[in-house]
């Protein structure tokens, strides 16, 4: 517990989310929980929120890598969080740029399956409809259809796309 406190305490973020890795929250009793509890609450909130502008900056710069890591790091914590949105979608971005299709594509769709109406589900769909198309075409023509009936006027409705949902 006196190391989570000092950690807080410094608001040192990412030594928190190192010491919470190793701690199994049902092992934590009496007066280390207030310390535990206080340490999640950060987590959730200024915790996500640091990962994710991390995350977001480490993207841009084209280190998949580092975005990745801390990505995961703000969504073990972003349940709740305004930035959930974000962080789900730029970890599918970020395995896809990586090319780990298989990891994207499951990204992609629980993005998917929790926005269907959110601000980027234009491109999840795109991108699913994209790495669909060798596995499991009727998902993949599904996938394109949704986007463009749902969002005709998209800039993700081109040549490509179109020539899925017609296959």
């Amino acid at each position: 517990g006196e190391k989570l406190k000092t950690l807080i305490a410094s608001n040192d973020l990412d030594g928190v989310y190192e010491q919470l890795k190793n701690v199994k929250a049902e092992s934590v009793s009496g007066e280390d929980s207030e310390v535990y509890n206080k340490a999640i609450k950060l987590m959730k909130s200024e915790g996500v929120l640091k990962f994710y502008d991390y995350g977001l900056w480490y993207f841009n710069q084209g280190n998949y890598t580092d975005a990745g890591i801390s990505l995961d790091k703000a969504y073990t914590y972003c349940e709740g969080n305004t930035y959930k949105e974000h962080v789900l979608f730029y970890r599918a971005s970020n395995s896809l740029k990586k090319a780990d299709e298989k990891t994207a594509r499951e990204q992609y769709e629980e993005y998917y399956s929790q926005y269907p109406k959110g601000v980027y589900t234009e491109e999840a769909l795109y991108e699913l409809a994209l790495l669909t198309n060798s596995i499991d075409k009727e998902k993949s023509k599904k996938y394109a259809n949704t986007l463009m009936n749902n969002f005709p006027q998209s800039i993700y409705v081109n040549d490509k796309l179109a020539g899925i949902a017609r296959s």
